[in-house]
């Protein structure tokens, strides 16, 4: 079965609610009109029944009316009877029981039969000892057609426009929920186009995440959240692209070296020679493959970050030692400057393979017979800056700010081949994951100089 959508809902759910709201305001009205014209009209009762009693006298056993009596005012009957019912003045409302029982002083309401119109009584007694008993009684209509014509219309109105004003809001209500949910409908569309043809590169356009009103907000943060879907999605392919591109190289020359020396295999000195190749080209495969590990599990964050104290001087030193054989093929010489006693919370391990990507860049691209110096200082701020500087060639100064994506290389590296270019990305997530900073720049004096910065 299918389900009614949120907007008829939330139509209905609001026309019923104005609807209930104009019959709660329209029963309170007459409720509250009802008392009172109830309270009135028992006022002007009373009022014109003890005016009228004024108005006559009794003299030596004969009754005397003022001539300037009124005996209808303001809606108000009075009439004057004796004590057996017979009328002597005035005139009754159409429709009320002349035989209604005198109660002195009480005011009652009296529903009466032939008209079906209510009415208020109000008795008072005149007794005299010559003249007898008469009755002053005051009538008058207790319905609100007569009492209160303007509310009798008013409300008479609202029962004749309650249809109307619920079909109003129900109109109203669906243009405007129409409006409302607009941009949802185009979200739909666009999902539904986006899945059919996988193109991200679709917008709604119909805010941005500035915006105050809460629907062009969402749109706008799904437009932002389609963007960066794309992007990761481009990353995806272009990492992808550059990985697949990086494993083939290595790929290819194994697999020719391994032909080469079956073809070659009662030459043991050609085999050897295969042998050496396929075994640089394992191990330069198995550090890629190890840093798109590491990368892989710090973009899903469960690459562990193990601290303890390690003192920074030390671990330079360390570092200098192990790499300065890689270096001393270039004539490369590795100086350390660090104060003592610079401590820090860190992963050893990954602080090393930071240290070693940097200094294996700089003794890549240092100038051959040349010096790389390591030196580390505190900074204001409980921070720690390790430099890693070298005398070679240097970054382009366009290629500055993307030297941190992945798998990319500066123009100037093409003349070293097994650079793949992840080092200085695990360098930039190795920083940050110790709640750091990673810089390079170019030195005056030529080379280029990189420096980690952690707590």
């Amino acid at each position: 079965m299918r389900s009614v959508s949120i907007k008829t809902r939330i139509v209905f759910w609001y026309a019923l609610t104005a609807l209930l709201v104009l019959s709660v305001v329209i029963v309170l009205i007459l409720a509250a009109g009802n008392r009172s014209m109830r309270d009135e009209a028992m006022d002007d009762l009373t009022l014109a029944t003890d005016q009228a009693v004024e108005n006559i006298r009794i003299y030596q056993g004969k009754l005397y009316i003022d001539e300037y009596a009124e005996y209808q005012r303001n809606g108000v009957y009075v009439v004057l009877c004796d004590n057996t019912g017979n009328l002597f003045f005035g005139e009754a409302p159409e429709g009320f029981p002349m035989d209604t029982e005198f109660q002195e002083e009480t005011i009652r309401y009296i529903d009466a039969a032939e008209s079906d119109e209510p009415f208020f009584v109000y008795d008072r007694r005149i007794e005299n000892q010559k003249a007898g008993v008469f009755w002053i009684r005051g009538i008058t209509s207790a319905g609100l057609e007569d009492t209160e014509p303007a509310l009798y219309e008013m409300i008479r109105i609202f029962l004749i426009t309650i249809p109307v004003l619920f079909v109003i809001s129900l109109v109203g209500g669906w243009i405007i929920t129409r409006r409302a949910f607009l941009p949802f409908q185009n979200i739909a569309e666009k999902v539904e186009r986006i899945q059919e043809g996988s193109d991200l590169s679709q917008r709604l356009n119909l805010g941005s995440p500035d915006d105050r009103d809460e629907i062009r907000r969402t749109a706008g943060l799904f437009d932002h959240m389609l963007a960066r879907i794309e992007k990761s999605f481009e990353m995806e392919k272009q990492f992808t692209n550059d990985v697949s591109h990086e494993l083939r190289t290595p790929t290819a020359v194994i697999m020719s070296q391994c032909e080469y020396a079956l073809d070659n295999i009662d030459d043991p000195d050609e085999v050897e020679d295969s042998l050496k190749v396929i075994h640089h080209q394992s191990k330069q495969m198995m550090d890629l493959i190890t840093q798109l590990l590491t990368l892989a599990r710090a973009d899903r964050h469960i690459q562990p970050v193990n601290k303890e104290l390690v003192d920074v001087g030390l671990l330079l030193e360390e570092e200098a030692a192990h790499m300065s054989v890689v270096a001393r093929e270039r004539n490369i010489r590795i100086t350390v400057d660090a104060l003592e006693g610079i401590m820090t919370e860190a992963d050893p391990v990954l602080m090393r393979r930071a240290l070693e990507n940097l200094i294996s860049n700089a003794v890549k691209y240092g100038r051959e017979g040349g010096m790389i110096r390591l030196y580390a200082e505190r900074e204001p701020a409980r921070m720690i800056a390790i430099s890693v500087e070298d005398d070679g060639i240097g970054i382009p100064e366009e290629d500055l700010p993307y030297i941190w994506n992945r798998f990319f290389r500066a123009e100037n590296a093409g003349d070293f081949p097994d650079s793949v270019g992840l080092g200085l990305s695990l360098v930039k997530w190795i920083a940050e994951a110790h709640g750091g900073t990673v810089s390079a720049q170019n030195r005056p004096e030529g080379g280029a100089r990189f420096i980690l910065r952690i707590p």
